[in-house]
């Protein structure tokens, strides 16, 4: 029988100014234990269970009252329980249950984790599930809760039925018996990481069963043998045997296996009653053909000794074990034992060079189990080669076989080259192609040599060879990209999808004799905006399409571009025609002239210097008809005069009808009389008062110029 202390208080005072509430009196709880103890001949107490407490404390606390209480229970073979608060200390425990005679108890989750509002402390005694636990609770009602509170009774409630199955066992042995079966839970919130049992209600009882009705332990090895099938040399497979005490008390041994077998894991037992494990035995064979052996199992309650058998397949010799790339096979042949297709087709051979792989190729033909007929493959290289062979054993699986030992060599002539023609190039006059002769020179297979044109670090052009005589000449194309000065060209034998091999490096001088490209003078440089041009002239030397468009020009004003102009025209190499800009505008500018070298490169060929002028009248508004509307009878339209009105090609002018900073409308005109007249339409947005008549001319997509604002007076007579 387990008893539980909990009380119901009603005072204000006593819950917090929130009645009613559970609590209790420390006089209260040692009366109830008091009572437990003075019926301890007329119930069979068990445990006593105390889901409650306060106060934190970081060692035993001895000195409190409930101590005697406790002691007296104890020493009764009862059981106090106590959890051990919800303050989330992490080394402190609330009391009672800091007291040194009390079980205290702290709360894990689902998942075995330390609940995190749990009190954990060195001196703890045990951990219990408290974490969403389904609990009554008050008017008979059944609810989840969560708490230290409820993982106290899972541990006074294991303690009856521990009781029970172990009338005669004390507090001590119960408490011993789920300390030692229990799993450890480490609280990971303290530095320190305090490790404490969580209990194990089934196991404990058998540590008790034991202490009651001592049986001697039992040795249960199965299965009886175990065949490991067909394993490669150089590889290893693993198969599982059982160990189980089927008796009592705690079964001790030991596991061994002869080479080419060994214990992989479980080598040594310590089993309860009913309790098991598994013992990985790994075949790892070192020569081909059959093991067998037994596997020895020694323990205190008799010995077993299976019979473990596995057969090594593998391979043992490659014919050509040297090869001259000068006279390749066409295949190799590979000899072995166990060699076959398990369903996903014949080996694969793996041809390494350390831990790069050169090539993968796979074997054509299977004779019985022990030749492999494998194709030879241009992606070996000179040197020393291990060959792995692979059985496919899935989708994506294989098992190796075995590596045997290839050396490549080549007593072919060493590619290289020797002379580049021409050496020098003017460009002024360049080559359509230059001619590179060397010795070995060929197609590997992945199209002729390249030459990279290089200057220092820098690429300047990459171009394959479109052409090669025999081995010894090759032509390649003359590249527009190559710019004056020493370059290296650097020619490459291509030996694979994305791999190159150099076969030397040969010296080429650029020089350019063509007359440096110039600009001299722009015509007109000076522009009234009044009459403009229709397009500049610009003169200078060495003028050209390079391929890229004419020549463009950047309309500057100091930093800012005003306009950016491609020439129209080109006349000869001293003349071109640049397309007048309407974004032009009064002031000094500075007329850029680049040359397009490129699809996003420009080369600067000089500055000229044009100066904008305006001597058009200065638009301005200087009267609106009329200036005083009566709502009554409002016009059609205003009549606003001024000089130099006009559409610059973005719209007729706009009149923003303002009274103060608030807008009341803006209506465009419909009608220009010459230079001097506007027709504006009357807008019923208009309301009595003074109205200002802001008049802008429209000068681009988006911009506005001021020219003026006009007085208005807004009346209205209506009824």
């Amino acid at each position: 029988m387990t008893s539980s202390v909990t009380a119901a208080a009603n005072s204000f005072i006593d819950c917090g100014g929130s009645p009613p509430c559970l609590g209790a009196f420390t006089s209260d709880i040692l009366a109830a234990l008091e009572r437990v103890y003075d019926l301890r001949t007329t119930y069979d107490f068990a445990s006593v269970n105390m889901s409650l407490g306060g106060g934190l404390f970081g060692a035993t606390c001895d000195d409190e009252p409930y101590k005697p209480f406790i002691d007296n229970l104890r020493a009764a073979g009862i059981a106090t329980v106590v959890a051990s608060g919800n303050d989330g200390a992490t080394a402190q425990l609330s009391a009672p249950a800091c007291v040194s005679s009390a079980v205290s108890v702290s709360a894990t989750t689902k998942d075995d984790q330390v609940a995190s509002y749990s009190n954990v402390a060195p001196f703890l005694s045990l951990f219990a599930p408290g974490d969403e636990i389904i609990s009554s609770y008050p008017d008979s009602q059944f609810a989840i809760a969560s708490g230290t509170s409820m993982a106290a009774p899972h541990v006074a409630g294991a303690w009856a039925i521990l009781k029970q199955a172990a009338p005669t066992a004390s507090v001590d042995e119960i408490l011993q018996a789920l300390t030692d079966t229990g799993v450890m839970i480490t609280d990971p919130r303290a530095g320190t990481g305090t490790a404490r049992p969580r209990i194990q209600v089934d196991l404990a009882l058998d540590a008790l069963l034991d202490v009651e009705n001592p049986t001697p332990p039992t040795l249960s090895v199965t299965p009886g043998s175990q065949d490991f099938g067909s394993v490669s040399l150089g590889s290893s497979a693993d198969k599982t045997f059982v160990v189980r005490n089927s008796g009592g008390g705690t079964l001790t041994g030991s596991v061994s296996a002869p080479a080419p077998f060994s214990i992989v894991s479980g080598g040594s037992f310590s089993l309860r009653r009913g309790a098991s494990q598994t013992v990985v035995v790994r075949f790892s064979p070192t020569a081909l053909g059959l093991s067998s052996a037994n596997v020895t199992f020694t323990s205190n309650g008799g010995d077993a000794s299976p019979r473990v058998t596995g057969i090594a397949r593998g391979v043992s010799a490659i014919i050509p074990n040297s090869v001259d790339l000068a006279s390749p096979p066409a295949n190799f042949t590979i000899t072995g034992e166990g060699i076959s297709d398990l369903g996903f087709g014949l080996p694969v051979v793996n041809f390494m060079r350390g831990s790069t792989m050169l090539v993968q190729v796979r074997a054509t033909a299977l004779t019985g189990t022990t030749t492999l007929t494998v194709p030879f493959s241009a992606a070996l290289t000179v040197g020393a080669v291990q060959a792995q062979v692979y059985m496919q054993t899935g989708g994506g699986s294989f098992s190796p076989l075995g590596t045997l030992a290839l050396t490549i060599t080549d007593t072919r002539p060493v590619p290289g080259v020797s002379a580049i023609s021409p050496n020098t190039v003017d460009l002024a006059s360049p080559p359509a192609s230059f001619t590179i002769t060397g010795t070995a020179l060929a197609n590997l297979g992945f199209g002729l040599p390249v030459v990279n044109f290089m200057r220092g670090s820098t690429l300047l052009a990459q171009v394959r060879a479109t052409a090669l005589t025999g081995t010894t000449t090759l032509t390649v194309p003359f590249s527009a990209a190559l710019t004056v000065g020493a370059v290296q060209a650097q020619v490459y034998s291509q030996t694979g999808g994305g791999s190159y091999s150099l076969l030397g490096t040969l010296a080429v001088t650029i020089t350019d004799t063509r007359p440096v490209a110039t600009v001299t003078a722009i015509s007109p440089d000076t522009v009234d905006l009044a009459s403009p041009p229709a397009n500049f002239t610009i003169t200078g030397t060495g003028l050209a399409n390079l391929g890229f468009g004419l020549p463009v020009v950047n309309f500057m004003r100091g930093s800012t571009l005003l306009v950016q102009v491609r020439a129209t025209a080109l006349t000869g190499t001293t003349t071109l025609t640049v397309p007048f800009s309407a974004a032009l505008t009064v002031g000094v500018v500075q007329a850029q002239v680049y040359s397009q070298t490129g699809g996003g490169s420009y080369s600067l060929l000089g500055t000229l210097a044009v100066t904008i002028t305006d001597t058009r009248p200065v638009a301005t508004v200087t009267a609106i008809n009329p200036n005083a509307v009566d709502l009554a009878s409002p016009p059609a339209s205003f009549t606003i005069t001024g000089t130099g009105l006009a559409n610059l090609g973005f719209g007729l002018p706009v009149v923003n009808f303002m009274r103060g900073s608030a807008m009341l409308a803006q209506a465009r005109a419909t009608a220009l009389a010459g230079t001097t007249t506007l027709t504006v339409p009357f807008s019923a947005a208009l309301t009595v008062g003074v109205v200002q008549a802001q008049v802008y001319s429209q000068t681009g997509s988006g911009s506005y110029s001021l020219m003026g604002a006009l007085p208005l007076t807004v009346t209205d007579t209506r009824p």
